[in-house]
This record gives C-alpha cells, structure tokens and sequence, in this order.
C-alpha cells in the first residue's frame, strides 16, 4: 500500500522533498532479491519512517543527503560528501560518521541526528 507517499505527494511541499518522495516511491517498489544476491524487501514500515523524516527535513537538510536501499531491507540515508550515513529501520537508527578531507574534525553525530530526526 503506497497511501502514505500518495498523500505526501499530494501535500504543500518542497521540490527537494518530492524529490525525495518519489525515491522512496521508486525504493518502496524493490522486490525480495532486487540485487539478485539474496537482497531484502524495504519493510513498508520502514518506508513510512523515511517518509515522516522527509517531512522533518527541509530543503537545505535535504540537499545534502541521497536515499539508497540497503539488501538487509533498510535504508540508507547517505551524506552527498561521503561524510555520514545513517541506516533507517523500522524502529532503530544506526549512524556513521567520520572525517571529510576538508574537515580535521569528526562529524557531529547530534547535528545528524537532529537532522534526520526533526519533527
């Protein structure tokens, strides 16, 4: 069932987070096996969580983060620079972060977190 997406898309919203919103539209669509090695289904649980954290988000947010799949049925939110990812499931996150070439410093998992997290 797509409802959730169908009636984000049909919301007051931001180019970025259609943009965003049809990604999931396309991810949401992967069958078992999509990678031909064995690769989950996204849970429509956690495709509902990635919708609610598009919402959260606005379009600066948005800018710097790319959606993939991940073949155990979640998904990755990715930094554009490499920087951070953040694994989405259905009622957990996982962070990564680590030093950019134009930073001397790690990535501030809090700024991460209020990111992908805002409500």
């Amino acid at each position: 069932d797509h409802s959730e997406i169908k009636e984000a898309s049909r919301s007051n919203i931001s180019e970025l987070q259609a943009k965003a919103l049809n990604r999931l539209k396309e991810l949401e669509q992967l069958p078992d096996n999509w990678d031909e090695e064995g690769a989950a289904k996204i849970d429509q649980d956690i495709i509902n969580h990635a919708v609610d954290i598009v919402y959260g988000c606005d379009d600066k947010v948005l800018s710097n983060w790319n959606i993939f799949p991940d073949t155990n049925g979640t998904l990755l939110f990715q930094k554009a620079d490499n920087s951070a990812i953040a694994s989405i499931g259905k009622g957990k996150y996982s962070f990564y972060g680590r030093k950019t070439a134009k930073e001397n410093a790690p990535v501030d998992i809090s700024t991460i977190i209020s990111d992908l997290s805002a409500e």
